[in-house]
């Protein structure tokens, strides 16, 4: 006896975007980011894709739920609102949560994230730009710089941890020939940690405000 390839209609018909984001987070953790397909989806879910296109109008909204989704374990700054430590602390916290869920750094970095709890965050960052004296065109612009940064910092990041058992031998053969590399590349693994972001971010806020995060 052969088994159905979907649900059957009472439960296709109850379907949700609830259901169809935790079983796309699900796949992520399972099969990776770059591989996942509506196609793929909906055989996970057991309905066609015609079933999550009435939920998802496409892969592009789909990422911006995934993402939305995450940035709801966005750890909440401590600093004061108006300050520029509020800032720091938003992004070395979203930097964290990158590191965690690399998804969310592709994501970012894949397309302009709609979501409304990642757009109620970026708007308080913003805010707290504009109160610390930048016009909102100024602080629209620092908050996209320091976003950038941000992501390329984290995705790199991620790449170079599979390489870290290869970099004494790197180094090792930089040596004699090329001492100044050798002595760049010593450093650089430990570099991309998070003492280094915060140092980045902090220069780029008080480059642009003026005014110191510590």
């Amino acid at each position: 006896m052969s088994s159905r390839p979907y649900r059957a209609r009472g439960v296709n018909a109850g379907l949700s975007a609830d259901e169809i984001v935790d079983t796309a987070l699900q796949y992520i953790d399972d099969e990776g980011f770059q591989t996942l397909t509506m196609r793929k989806l909906a055989t996970r879910l057991r309905v066609s894709p015609m079933a999550i296109y009435r939920h998802v109008a496409d892969k592009q909204e789909l990422l911006n739920l995934v993402a939305d989704r995450y940035f709801e374990e966005l750890a909440t700054p401590e600093g004061a609102a108006e300050s520029p430590l509020y800032v720091q602390e938003w992004f070395v916290a979203l930097h964290r949560l990158m590191t965690e869920r690399p998804v969310l750094a592709h994501v970012m970095a894949a397309q302009p994230v709609g979501g409304a709890i990642a757009w109620r965050s970026a708007d308080a960052v913003i805010g707290a730009l504009v109160t610390c004296g930048l016009s909102p065109n100024e602080a629209g612009e620092l908050f996209t710089a320091l976003l950038t940064f941000t992501i390329g910092f984290t995705l790199v990041g991620v790449a170079r941890v599979a390489e870290r058992s290869a970099a004494n031998d790197v180094v090792s053969r930089a040596n004699g020939r090329f001492p100044h590399l050798a002595g760049g590349l010593e450093h650089y693994y430990d570099w991309l940690g998070s003492p280094a972001f915060t140092r980045g971010i902090s220069s780029l806020i008080h480059a642009r405000t003026g005014r110191s995060t510590g």
